[in-house]
């Protein structure tokens, strides 16, 4: 197990890498709130999407959302092949705002998708994978991406980097990660050889750590484990469930139950929740706390804001992310890494990182 990765001390791990594009000015028409307005059929939210864009009609939009989806089903790793100088920008920015560890872009660089929607062999859909680390210095060099952000940086500190996978559901490009819906109808050898393929690039590529994300399911965790299994490569890796509420995974299931069926594994560094409301990770956490033994957690939720369709727009929720007080919680149950997912972006990310600087300085509430 890599033992420098997770450390005594809360590190902090980057945001919502499609959420920083946006915010550079890069167009994702694959956005989180498009995904949002899919999965919910919200009308206000399909018109603000779907109708600005397209001049269409609601009615059109839901009819067309899935074509939609489609054409844009790189979502965030599209950048690689127009710009992929963001991709370097953005891993910056993360480094800048205070990440101790940054995830490589290729959470939706489905090989599949790559070889579909681009016409590309299976060969060239596994080199841009790997090349989601790199970044062309000519026609015939690579140089890593991620890597070479962070040498760039490494005089003020040592900055760790994370392969970042995709539930099975991404490959289906019509949202179903965030339910889990295929599970039911999948042969669990499927989702194995999914994750197989998608895991021994990056691995090819040099990293060591691998994070599976947003996993909505146990049956695709265990999938996980079968397919390190049969890599059969020293690598070590996070599972990160993505919740619905405070008991359950995207899919319905115990989250408890499920982090107990997978924590046995030699390689897995730590549990992870990710793309799931900062209300729900104490109550998942607590739930959980004597079930993992010592296996640490790696939490990354979404903002807490809440879409308020009649004004379009986004607003604090009940318990948006970050402060202190959650932070604190967190760390009492075992959180070792911190981070941020959707609409999270560097510059909460900076926010994090000085609310954690202040818990590792010994910070409590008197």
């Amino acid at each position: 197990m890599d033992t420098l990765f997770i450390q005594e001390k809360i590190q902090v791990l980057d945001g919502g890498f499609g959420t920083e594009l946006q915010t550079v000015g890069y167009n994702i028409q694959f956005s989180l709130l498009m995904l949002w307005g899919f999965l919910m059929c919200r009308s206000e939210i399909l018109e603000l999407l779907f109708l600005r864009d397209h001049k269409t009609t609601v009615n059109e939009a839901q009819e067309n959302n899935t074509q939609v989806l489609q054409n844009n089903s790189l979502w965030s790793a599209a950048a690689l092949f127009d710009k992929p100088e963001l991709i370097l920008q953005i891993h910056k920015r993360f480094i800048e705002a205070g990440s101790d560890i940054i995830l490589t872009n290729s959470y939706q660089a489905c090989i599949s998708t790559m070889i579909n929607s681009r016409g590309m062999t299976k060969a060239a859909a596994e080199s841009s994978l790997k090349v989601t680390l790199m970044l062309p210095s000519d026609k015939a060099k690579l140089v890593s991406l991620a890597k070479q952000a962070v040498e760039e940086y490494s005089v003020q500190k040592k900055v760790k980097i994370a392969g970042s996978i995709g539930p099975y559901g991404v490959l289906l490009n019509d949202g179903s990660e965030y339910n889990g819906n295929y599970i039911d109808e999948l042969e669990e050898q499927v989702m194995v050889d999914y994750h197989m393929q998608q895991t021994i690039p990056l691995l090819q590529a040099g990293l060591k750590v691998i994070a599976y994300e947003t996993v909505p399911s146990c049956t695709e965790a265990m999938a996980i484990l079968k397919a390190a299994d049969a890599i059969g490569l020293s690598y070590n890796f996070w599972i990160s469930f993505s919740c619905k509420d405070d008991e359950q995974t995207n899919h319905n299931e115990s989250f408890c139950k499920s982090v107990e069926k997978i924590s046995y594994h030699p390689n897995i560094l730590g549990i992870g929740i990710n793309c799931t409301s900062p209300n729900y990770i104490t109550p998942l956490l607590q739930s959980v706390s004597t079930s993992v033994n010592s296996l640490p957690f790696i939490i990354y939720p979404n903002s807490g804001e809440i879409y308020e369709s009649d004004t379009k727009k986004w607003r604090n929720g009940k318990c948006t992310f970050p402060n202190i007080e959650q932070l604190m919680e967190w760390k009492d149950l075992g959180a070792k890494v911190v981070g941020g997912c959707c609409r999270v972006g560097a510059e909460k990310i900076k926010e994090l990182s000085m609310l954690v600087a202040k818990l590792n300085s010994g910070y409590s509430v008197s």
